[in-house]
């Protein structure tokens, strides 16, 4: 055992009440899962709308969720906000800036089961190629996260790509999806790419 004497006891001692008071310590970043206020976030949003159907009725309005940063500049173009149900037991909360034309989806369901669905839905990694557009399927790990990201090139129409990555929130019955529609906006449709997709996904939740 290492005596630290008395002088060592109180200076240690005072180091921890001052930390303990400090306000300037940064709360920890967030490694798995989704901000609890996100899904308080589109409670109220759902509560505030009345009647929601199946298709998001979209107006001007600040997004309740955080803004995403997308390859490292943060989005500043004009936001539509709306709510609407999603499969039996689901709502989402959309959100929508443009330029880029950038979406931020976050859904919730009631029946775990549907998030299953969800998952299926979205497929397995791989290219399938639907004849109007091509998509490339993969899974890409950032930090402890796995996201699903999906690239869509379409043949007839080079003037964009389309990144949406996914993250499934299994504590939760969550879905987040990031959907960004590449142009030459900023030069994006050369530069950007699958992992930036990611990466951007996975900081706006560890945020």
């Amino acid at each position: 055992m290492i005596s630290r004497g008395r002088t060592g006891v109180v200076v240690g001692a005072l180091a921890l009440v001052l930390s303990g008071c400090s306000g300037d310590n940064p709360e920890p970043e967030r490694s798995t899962g989704v901000d609890p206020e996100w899904y308080d976030a589109l409670d109220a949003a759902v509560e505030d709308a009345g009647e929601v159907g199946d298709i998001p009725t979209l107006r001007s309005d600040d997004c309740p969720l955080d803004t995403p940063a997308v390859a490292g500049e943060e989005l500043d173009g004009d936001t539509d906000v709306g709510v609407s149900t999603l499969g039996d037991s689901g709502h989402r909360l959309v959100c929508r800036w443009s330029p880029p034309a950038t979406d931020l989806v976050l859904t919730r369901f009631d029946d775990p089961a549907e998030l299953e669905l969800a998952r299926d839905e979205v497929g397995e990694p791989g290219e399938q190629d639907n004849g109007d557009n091509v998509e490339t399927t993969e899974t890409i790990t950032v930090g402890d996260r796995d996201l699903v990201v999906r690239r869509t090139v379409y043949p007839t129409n080079d003037s964009h790509i389309d990144y949406a990555a996914w993250y499934f929130d299994d504590e939760s019955a969550g879905l987040v999806l990031l959907d960004v529609e590449t142009t030459e906006t900023r030069g994006l449709i050369e530069s950007y790419d699958a992992q930036q997709a990611a990466e951007d996904l996975a900081a706006l939740l560890d945020g």
